[in-house]
């Protein structure tokens, strides 16, 4: 086991990591976070801050935190950013609603989670039409 104690099989429930002992700070962690599907689609705002400082959002709507980042970063690159190029490290705030969430994940992050393996067929048809989604 990591330095970081958890139960990476709670789904659905909330449960908090323990960071080393040198910290002393709980990090609260949302199974939402970890791409568990959602009883209903949720509405997701996803925003992002450029290189001058401006936040730019755009709701979508998604199962996934993960589904919401990639339908943000498709629909940015389909309108105002079509030139943009996200950075492996840029973070992506998601708020998602009814019950008001809120998550920070790195583009480099998602596309990881994109790029790997499907857990299953449902799961593989999520991805490959993400991707879809993402080149268009």
């Amino acid at each position: 086991m990591s330095a970081y104690q958890s139960d990476e099989a709670a789904v659905g429930t909330r449960f908090v990591d323990t960071l080393p002992l040198t910290s002393t700070i709980p990090l609260v962690r949302l199974s939402f976070a970890y791409n568990n599907p959602v009883p209903n689609v949720r509405s997701c705002l996803v925003s992002f801050t450029d290189t001058e400082g401006i936040e730019h959002s755009i709701r979508v709507p998604a199962e996934s935190l993960y589904e919401a980042a990639i339908e943000a970063m498709g629909a940015f690159r389909r309108g105002t950013f079509a030139e943009m190029t996200f950075g492996a490290g840029t973070q992506l705030r998601i708020r998602v609603r009814a019950p008001e969430e809120e998550h920070t994940v790195t583009v480099g992050k998602v596309l990881s989670w994109l790029e790997g393996g499907a857990r299953s067929p449902r799961e593989l048809v999520k991805k490959n039409r993400l991707r879809e989604r993402l080149r268009k």
